[in-house]
């Protein structure tokens, strides 16, 4: 699922496990309830709007929260 595109589309009872996700394109997709905690990757193009609701592992939470500016301190 490498580059895949996915601009502007509904998912509904979507499961994405353990897919490679580098380079996809989630713009204007709405990730609500959609669960990506299994699955990898370096790079990933997704709003902070359409990411509410998504369910993340731990270290894609990391990842996301240095995507909106935050700093994380042990």
């Amino acid at each position: 699922m490498e580059s895949a595109d996915y601009y502007e589309c509904k998912f509904i009872k979507v499961k994405f496990e353990t897919c490679r996700l580098n380079e996809v394109n989630f713009s204007r997709t709405p990730l609500k309830g959609i669960d990506i905690s299994s699955s990898t990757f370096q790079r990933i193009t997704v709003s902070p709007e359409d990411l509410k609701g998504c369910e993340v592992s731990p270290d894609q939470a990391i990842v996301f929260a240095a995507m909106l500016g935050l700093k994380i301190k042990e």
